[in-house]
């Protein structure tokens, strides 16, 4: 807000810098982002870019309602008690599938997770599928936000590290076109992307989503902001 000529506006701009890293506390730096569900009902694919601070379950993304991710969430990337990069969603049952390998602190992975109602779910780990996928019934509707960094159920715990470059598509993605995107900085009018979540901004409020839905996320919590790059071309 501020004042110009006399006239004063209580409108609040956040300056877009770009080039920076969200350094998440894993105690309360958390995003929050509408999405209604009418935008993936049947099918989705979601990725991010993530360099865990520590080894242990904390939950990446995960997608909810008013009622908050501790009481529902679905459509989630984590990492499990094991330490390894892990998709999960509610069908027609709860189901998961799970790299084998254990992530290391310090280090940037590509994790994408890939399900369609009545078909497949499956995961990818830097560009590659990983883990066994599964069979999946009609997914979990009336879900109408994602949670990037929070602490949701099955004892996931507030992600500690960086996240970046979080994208949601409405079709399932195949490895060919996960690996031909994963390193490339999307206009933001691909077909079919739905959500597109950067985290570069800096210092700041809100992030931006640079898909067509324009959906902003308010950053809670008082992160720190590095100028670290994300592995992209």
């Amino acid at each position: 807000g501020g004042e110009e000529s006399g006239a004063r506006s209580n409108d609040v701009v956040q300056f877009n810098m770009g080039g920076f890293v969200m350094q998440f506390d894993g105690v309360d730096d958390e995003i929050m982002v509408p999405h209604l569900p009418t935008i993936i009902p049947t099918t989705y694919t979601m990725e991010a870019w993530v360099k865990p601070a520590k080894v242990g379950p904390m939950s990446i993304i995960a997608r909810s309602d008013e009622s908050y991710p501790m009481v529902a969430w679905s459509h989630q990337l984590r990492i499990n008690a094991s330490g390894c990069l892990e998709h999960y969603c509610e069908a027609d049952d709860k189901y998961k599938v799970s790299h084998t390998q254990p992530v290391e602190a310090g280090r940037w992975y590509h994790v994408a997770g890939v399900a369609t109602a009545d078909g497949d779910m499956r995961l990818f780990v830097d560009g590659q599928e990983e883990g066994t996928s599964a069979d999946v019934g009609a997914l979990r509707q009336k879900l109408d936000r994602y949670f990037i960094g929070s602490a949701t159920g099955d004892g996931m715990g507030m992600f500690e590290g960086s996240i970046a470059e979080v994208r949601l598509w409405n079709y399932a993605q195949s490895e060919d076109e996960i690996k031909d995107g994963m390193r490339k900085v999307l206009l933001g009018t691909e077909r079919g992307l739905v959500g597109y979540w950067r985290i570069n901004e800096g210092p700041g409020a809100m992030v931006f989503d640079f898909s067509s839905y324009n959906n902003v996320g308010p950053v809670k919590g008082e992160p720190n902001w590095s100028a670290n790059r994300v592995p992209l071309t």
